[in-house]
């Protein structure tokens, strides 16, 4: 295997953790693991302290990564890790072939600054929707020819029935500030004398406050019996996208 056929993958330290799991997390497995299957020699690299975004610790575990990759190398970094480290990461795109991956529009998880000088920076920039490349085109400078867009595969599986009243809801998310969850239980608030039951799966450890606001918000719509929130949940041995 020369040097040309390998790629250096920065990703969150979550991306197998089934307690923490996420689209963004599977997107990136799949990536590494098709990259290895088309040949390339893939060394990982996993990055603690990355949600929602890049925290000290994980900035100095960064710092140590960079600085161990050797020049010419292509680097693949998961967007959570590259949006605030343009004070790494632009310096190094002068030696290694910087690739970004974005999941999530400018401003989806907060202002995170330096994030335009880390894509300008980037040779290619590799976006999981045109929804997310159309929006970072409108917020940044970006060449659109350096901008792609690489969607997400979907995995089969058996056809849901459903219930034969249609009532019970089901909710696949991290309870998080930018999934939404209060607009979810504001909007069932409002079917309060209709027959249904919500059940949200997904992380509720990814923002405690949050969870802690939508929770007495559906006690005070007089829905909390009736929205369940389970926790992440396993199915078929792998982890349901949250």
């Amino acid at each position: 295997m020369t040097a040309s056929n390998a790629v250096h993958v920065v990703v969150p330290d979550a991306i197998d953790d089934p307690l923490r799991s996420s689209g963004g997390n599977r997107y990136d497995r799949n990536v590494c693991d098709g990259l290895a299957g088309s040949g390339w020699s893939v060394h990982e690299h996993a990055i603690p302290d990355a949600w929602p975004q890049l925290g000290r610790t994980g900035s100095k575990a960064l710092a140590r990564v960079v600085s161990h990759i050797p020049d010419g190398a292509v680097v693949l970094v998961d967007g959570l890790i590259a949006g605030p480290s343009a004070p790494l990461l632009v310096p190094a795109a002068r030696r290694v072939s910087l690739v970004v991956i974005v999941h999530m529009p400018p401003g989806e998880l907060g202002v995170v600054t330096g994030q335009a000088d880390v894509l300008a920076a980037a040779g290619a920039v590799i976006c999981t929707s045109s929804w997310v490349r159309d929006a970072l085109l409108r917020a940044y400078p970006l060449r659109s020819d350096a901008v792609q867009v690489a969607e997400p595969g979907v995995e089969p599986g058996t056809l849901a029935t459903g219930t034969p009243s249609g009532a019970e809801l089901l909710c696949v998310a991290a309870v998080a500030r930018h999934k939404g969850h209060d607009v979810l239980v504001a909007a069932l608030g409002e079917l309060v004398h209709q027959g249904w039951h919500c059940r949200c799966v997904g992380s509720v450890d990814r923002d405690p406050r949050f969870v802690r606001v939508v929770c007495r918000q559906a006690q005070a719509a007089g829905v909390d019996g009736r929205v369940e929130f389970t926790g992440p949940q396993a199915s078929r041995g792998k982890e349901e996208k949250a």
